[in-house]
């Protein structure tokens, strides 16, 4: 990273999850709390995504499994992540080799990886065309990809669409590539 100090430019490394600042003088290297981690990031760099010790961080761990499944990583026993049920100790996850690891925060610290809380972890999420064509994967697109129909006759616990009775191609994606309720994603 470049940096201009007093007028000098200065070029330093600043390890995952870290940022540099400048203080008068000096370079301070802090946390970077707002930086935002994908999957692809957790795969790539050695960082361990962590969870806290309680009902939400479990329901959180077992979203940041789906999303690992969805991206093809699986255990070192090619166990999908979901087909596993955790150790309550278990509050991160880590990414070896090709494969996901399952340990205590201490020991992933002792292993060289950056603890990322799961806060700051954007999942992909589901939209109502990504499920539909998961359980329909030969029906037909309209221009815009999305299926044909209304989405609000496929998923009727939604609320009803207001352009059902004159639909447009265009209205109709923005319907279908909303994210999908938690609720109806179980289904």
């Amino acid at each position: 990273m470049d940096i201009t100090l007093n007028g000098i430019q200065v070029s330093i490394e600043v390890p995952v999850g870290k940022k540099a600042v400048v203080d008068g003088c000096n370079i301070k290297i802090v946390d970077d709390i707002n930086r935002r981690y994908t999957i692809e990031d957790f795969r790539t760099l050695k960082i361990a995504a962590d969870f806290t010790d309680d009902d939400k961080g479990r329901k959180n761990a077992q979203s940041f499994l789906k999303a690992c499944e969805a991206a093809g990583i699986k255990w070192s026993s090619g166990k999908k992540p979901t087909e596993r049920t955790l150790a309550d100790e278990t509050i991160a996850f880590g990414y070896r080799g090709a494969f996901l690891t399952e340990d205590t925060r201490i020991a992933h610290i002792q292993g060289g990886y950056i603890i990322v809380p799961f806060a700051q972890f954007d999942l992909p999420v589901k939209t109502y065309a990504q499920d539909f064509f998961e359980k329909f994967p030969n029906v037909s697109k309209n221009s815009y990809g999305v299926p044909v129909s209304c989405w609000a006759c496929i998923y009727p616990k939604e609320r009803l669409c207001p352009k059902i009775d004159s639909p447009t191609d265009n209205g109709c994606a923005a319907c279908w590539n909303r994210p999908m309720e938690e609720e109806n994603a179980k289904h």
